[in-house]
């Protein structure tokens, strides 16, 4: 169930979605979203069911001990718990102890840990180790758990353990992750792409507004990942919010010994391939480093970890653009073979043509001349009638910090709680290849910040009743805007009538744009500040004989305060048509419609 409500740029709530939901379900119980669950049957060497057994669960890393007794079935069940490596121990009047370690526990997972015991005096332990991973038998769920094995020892060229999304079966990737907020951009057994629900330790960490972005908007460094889980089909009913697979992922935990790990990762483009169009290779820096830390406070009950990742990244691209050359600029386009006609000047309703196909300097718009300058020369030689004649590396600027902190304390046997926090603080300036930022429409600056923040506790009732409350909060910034804001350039090209955003959007069909793109994703400014997720859940675990019953409750609400701006400076389109003469083929040239003022669509 989930409430979902966002608010638009003028101010008003917008409610999307209302729902509660109790749920029931029997013999399927998981605990929350970012824990798992251990049960399993105490038996005797005549497979009879040994009630009332003591069992112990340990973490095999940081101490905490869970202890409960089997019921009348000889049957337990321990919920809610963090994953990692554990030690079940099993013991009762008149029987030796039984204790199988090294269990591993996943995300999500529900294992089934059988203990068999043997007629004793209670003076010998009889010890199993776990050979592998073992069957989940507990849940009908299509699931794959990407953990440190392979977070260690596959090269993740982005550092964003996320990507590795694609060892699952059935995910299709598009894009491993990028930029400023580095996340995955992939399709689930089929389903659409950016339509995944993401939790972190339980909580979301995605937009429950609903905007047309990828669902994730956090991106945990390596060091503070442990692992996670995607699901593909059959979730179970607490998990909704998606309609194309299910990304559960856990941040590291202290344990009862300290480690730590600092590192740097370089890339650079002395070690690179010069780019086949290119005429020196792109420059390339990228520096990645940071530490992690973790460890006990108090051992076998209060644990910490703590990371931090700095990335500094100056890249580029090899940009091959189409310019107008300087004698188009000044109205001659005899080198074309296209004919020009004038589209002011009619003869018995019929266009004329500019004699020797060159535009008299009075009759270049001042506008379009003042323009023009904002394109680059041109600086190699273009194809037939001059396309691609200019080529230049890109520019962009990436620095970004991610801090993650987590706390685990153990209260007492009944009382668990664990804190966590997120930042993502990141700056990007994209500067372009014409060399004048403020038109070229591939530069644009970016500010953004996440943060997560999630708190849980755990109380156990009696052995059989447990409750679990979650509550996490998400915060997102993404300030978008172009370069020269400032300068007023649609006054200084003799624009009037729009505002001094940006430099204006001028579309001349077969030319590299001038201004930015109109598009959401590429406008003159996009503002959203703040996107926020607030998230309450609570549910209650029943075990009673051979049967698991949970009841949840869960609310959601989600704001989204945006404003965009996607062409208040002007909008022009121009084309062949104002320039070429109805019906007759190979005449009409888009950079002449735009020498003369006459645009074809303008907003």
């Amino acid at each position: 169930m989930e409430m979902v409500g966002n608010w638009n740029a003028e101010g008003t709530l917008v409610w999307k979605k209302l729902g509660i939901s109790g749920i029931l379900l029997a013999a399927q119980l998981l605990g929350q979203v970012g824990t798992g669950s251990i049960t399993g049957v105490v038996r005797d060497a005549s497979q009879s069911p040994v009630p009332q057994s003591a069992i112990k669960i340990v973490n095999s890393e940081s101490g905490v001990v869970t202890n409960v007794v089997s019921n009348e079935t000889g049957a337990y069940r321990v919920n809610s718990i963090l994953p990692g490596i554990y030690l079940v121990e099993a013991s009762a009047a008149g029987f030796d102890t039984a204790v199988r370690q090294g269990i591993a526990l996943s995300t999500g997972q529900t294992l089934a840990v059988d203990l068999n015991l043997q007629v004793g005096q209670q003076s010998q332990t009889v010890t199993v180790e776990s050979a592998g991973d073992l069957t989940e038998t507990q849940s009908s769920s299509l699931a794959q758990v990407v953990g440190h094995k392979y977070i260690d020892n596959l090269p993740l060229p982005n550092r964003s353990a996320n990507s590795l999304v694609s060892l699952s079966p059935g995910v299709v990737m598009l894009d491993p992750g990028q930029g400023a907020e580095n996340y995955p951009i992939f399709s689930v057994a089929g389903g659409r792409v950016r339509s995944q629900m993401f939790t972190l330790d339980g909580g979301a960490i995605g937009n429950a507004v609903g905007l047309t972005r990828a669902s994730q908007v956090a991106s945990l460094p390596l060091d503070a990942l442990e692992e996670f889980r995607i699901i593909t089909n059959s979730y179970a009913a607490e998990y909704g919010h998606s309609t194309g697979g299910i990304v559960s992922l856990s941040t590291r935990s202290g344990t009862n010994q300290y480690h730590g790990s600092v590192f740097e990762y370089l890339r650079n483009n002395a070690l690179d391939a010069r780019n086949f169009f290119a005429t020196t290779k792109p420059p390339l820096r990228l520096n990645q480093f940071g530490g992690a830390l973790g460890g006990p406070i108090r051992k076998d009950k209060t644990h910490f970890f703590a990371s931090w990742e700095q990335t500094r990244q100056a890249s580029s691209d090899a940009i091959v653009s189409t310019v107008p050359t300087l004698a188009q600029r000044a109205g001659d386009f005899s080198a074309l073979s296209s004919r020009i006609y004038d589209p002011f000047t009619l003869v018995g309703g019929v266009k004329q043509p500019f004699p020797d196909n060159r535009i008299p300097a009075n009759r270049i718009d001042p506008v379009a001349r003042a323009a023009s300058a904002f394109w680059p020369v041109p600086n190699r030689n273009g194809g037939a009638n001059g396309a691609n004649n200019f080529l230049a590396n890109s520019g962009n600027l990436l620095n970004r910090n991610i801090v993650v902190g987590k706390l685990d304390h153990s209260v007492s046997q009944q009382d668990r709680i664990s804190a966590r926090y997120y930042i993502n603080d990141a700056y990007t300036d994209a500067s372009g290849s014409y060399g004048i930022p403020a038109s070229d429409p591939l530069a644009v600056n970016t500010d953004v910040r996440i943060q997560s923040m999630l708190g849980t506790y755990i109380h156990t009732f009696d052995p059989t009743l447990l409750n679990s409350f979650q509550i996490s909060y998400m915060q997102r910034k993404f300030l978008q805007t172009r370069a020269g804001g400032a300068e007023n350039f649609a006054s200084e090209i003799g624009l009037a009538g729009v505002s001094g955003a940006a430099f204006p959007t001028l579309n001349v069909a077969g030319y590299g744009l001038l201004g930015s793109q109109g598009i959401a994703n590429s406008s003159i400014a996009r503002l959203q500040s703040p996107i926020r997720d607030t998230q309450f859940q609570d549910s209650l675990s029943k075990f009673a004989g051979k049967h698991a019953f949970k009841a949840g409750v869960e609310y959601r609400f989600g704001y989204n305060n945006e404003s965009n701006d996607l062409s208040s400076s002007g909008n022009l389109v121009f084309n062949r048509l104002i320039t070429d003469l109805p019906g007759a083929s190979n005449t009409g040239e888009a950079y002449a419609s735009f020498l003369v003022g006459a645009a074809n669509s303008a907003s």
